[in-house]
């Protein structure tokens, strides 16, 4: 009786092995992100494309940076800011320069678009004058420079966005595919990550990337494959190509400041 018993069981377990359906097997394809959204437009509105190539400085009579003292670094962490100081909370960019420049030039180029849009402008000089790095100047210095410019300004902590220059923009793109803070878009002008260091959105944001089709330091083909791969990650993000344009931001910014904000704004 037992060996009848267990030889039907055998053939019982042969006959489901082929029969039966497979369980799926587990693939690392079913760990990945779903792909955000890839879109490249063409900046449409006509622009003054004249290429000022003289040293751009800030005007001489920007108020001067405010400071504070962050717990881990050495000396105290300086930025420009710029918006209502009193009042209901307001909409805040955090504005991060290209390299070699301070805050100083973001708010100057962001200073018009600010005031008509009821912006808050927070424009931090990077720890390094050559660019930005996540353990100066990442999420952590980041929390405490809203907290800090909190004390000023009254900063809408539900609708806080970066925009990025060249090297702050990098870095922009960094913290929105790679780290997770309060922001709720990023916008950025020439600049593109490295496509090995962008790993899958754990909390993808949208990414505007405007670029020139002229840019020498970040060319159009290799800008639409970044954006693509950032797609790819989560993110969904809008190429936006202007034509006729390099990489030099200071004659253009003020021009696109406004569509820039137009796009961040429709996140929200």
């Amino acid at each position: 009786m037992l060996r009848s018993f267990l030889i039907s069981s055998f053939v019982l377990a042969l006959v489901a092995h082929f029969l039966l359906p497979m369980p799926a097997p587990t693939s690392a394809a079913a760990t990945l992100p779903v792909a955000g959204q890839f879109t490249a437009l063409p900046y449409t509105k006509p622009l003054d494309l004249h290429k000022d190539r003289g040293d751009y400085q800030p005007p001489e009579d920007f108020p001067e940076p405010y400071q504070f003292s962050m717990y881990g670094q050495v000396a105290p962490r300086l930025w420009h800011g710029l918006g209502a100081k009193i009042g209901v909370p307001r909409p805040t960019l955090i504005l991060l320069h290209g390299s070699q420049r301070t805050g100083a030039s973001m708010v100057d180029m962001w200073s018009d678009t600010a005031r008509r849009h009821n912006l808050i402008l927070i424009a931090p000089n990077s720890a390094a004058p050559e660019g930005w790095n996540h353990q100066a100047d990442g999420p952590a210095f980041l929390d405490a420079l809203l907290k800090e410019a909190s004390k000023t300004y009254p900063i809408d902590m539900e609708n806080i966005y970066i925009m990025g220059h060249s090297a702050g923009g990098i870095f922009a793109q960094q913290l929105a595919n790679r780290q997770t803070g309060p922001w709720k878009a990023v916008v950025t002008h020439g600049a593109a990550m490295n496509t090995d260091d962008i790993r899958p959105a754990q909390t993808p944001v949208p990414i505007f990337a405007f670029i020139g089709d002229q840019d020498h330091l970040f060319p159009l083909p290799n800008t639409t494959e970044v954006s693509q791969a950032l797609s790819q990650a989560g993110h969904d993000v809008t190429l936006v190509q202007i034509s006729n344009h390099d990489h030099w931001y200071y004659k253009i910014a003020p021009q696109i400041a406004a569509d820039m904000w137009a796009y961040l704004k429709e996140t929200g």
